[in-house]
């Protein structure tokens, strides 16, 4: 009950800092999820969350650190000083940079998105952005 209690704080101070229209995507409901321990390969412990279809952990696929390339199902991240293998590649070469620019978004929401969600996520200046890859 301390880690729910210590969840439902944390969660309390995030909604104050987010608008109310993103708390379903970023302030989740502790009662929506499951909290499993697993044990990998590595004998290491970690806690992984699933949402409530029940599907355990070892039947899901899992992302690399900080949501990267999808690993093998079954398989989770795990980093530490005496890991052998990593789900990662050395950079060999860097592809050229570039740049593309956008309008700034419409005022109007388009079909896939309500007006109060629109109004928070909207771009309302024009941007720039860096694509990573080639």
């Amino acid at each position: 009950m301390d880690v729910l209690r210590e969840y439902e704080e944390f969660n309390s101070d995030r909604c104050r800092a987010i608008p109310a229209v993103l708390w379903p995507f970023l302030a989740l409901d502790p009662d929506r999820y499951y909290r499993w321990r697993v044990q990998l390969d590595c004998a290491c412990i970690k806690e992984l969350l699933t949402p409530d279809d029940r599907t355990p952990p070892s039947e899901r696929q899992w992302r690399g650190l900080g949501g990267g390339e999808a690993l093998p199902l079954g398989q989770a991240y795990c980093r530490h000083d005496d890991s052998v293998d990593s789900p990662y590649r050395d950079i060999i070469e860097w592809g050229e940079r570039r740049e593309v620019s956008f309008p700034a978004d419409p005022v109007e929401p388009p079909e896939w998105a309500e007006a109060d969600v629109w109004a928070v996520i909207r771009h309302h200046e024009a941007h720039t952005h860096r694509p990573s890859g080639r």
